[in-house]
């Protein structure tokens, strides 16, 4: 089975794929994968939105390129444009090579990433907008004003806006483990 794991930013999508790799789950980390593509695309990243990027150790100062492509919708797009096909081919390599396990595959632009289809069921992990504030200060220390223009960039990853023919269950994070996981049993089984 592959199980997609998409909702918005601190919904708690990785709570949901800690669950599912306890269970003995692969886990495809999108995100993770998109560091690997900012590495492997750092010249066409810089040669795009400037040298000043460089983070003098070979790298991407991804907290100054995040600033930039989350205030700008068209550099975002222009991000994705070159991170999103590798990001899609390193997907589909993984899931080749763990053709016989249950994989799980993490990614909050599921739905936008065309990920979905490669999907049997796809949870949406959601909670309230406090809630998620919450948890990205503690995690990421940024602001209110930041937090908003996150949703902004967010706000066409919703399932509704992709027909997609798959399974779609919501399930809602509000932080308690034992529920989270019992809801997501019921699901999954």
């Amino acid at each position: 089975m592959v199980l997609g794991i998409t909702g918005r930013y601190c919904a708690g999508k990785s709570a949901v794929s800690e669950v599912v790799t306890g269970w003995g789950w692969h886990c495809i980390d999108v995100d993770s994968l998109g560091h690997q593509a900012l590495v492997d695309k750092h010249d066409e990243v810089l040669q795009l939105f400037g040298r000043g990027l460089d983070d003098g150790a070979g790298g991407i100062d991804r907290k100054r390129l995040g600033a930039i492509v989350f205030a700008n919708r068209t550099a975002l797009r222009y991000l994705e444009s070159i991170l999103h096909p590798a990001m899609v081919a390193m997907v589909d390599h993984e899931l080749h090579q763990r053709a016989d396990q249950d994989v799980a595959i993490n990614a909050a632009l599921l739905y936008p990433m065309g990920l979905a289809e490669r999907c049997d069921r796809v949870v949406w992990v959601k909670a309230g907008f406090c809630r998620r504030f919450r948890r990205a200060r503690r995690r990421d220390g940024i602001s209110l004003l930041e937090m908003l223009r996150r949703e902004l960039a967010q706000k066409r990853i919703d399932p509704q806006f992709y027909p997609v023919n798959v399974d779609i269950v919501t399930v809602e994070n509000r932080g308690e483990q034992a529920t989270l996981e019992r809801r997501l049993r019921d699901i999954i089984t």
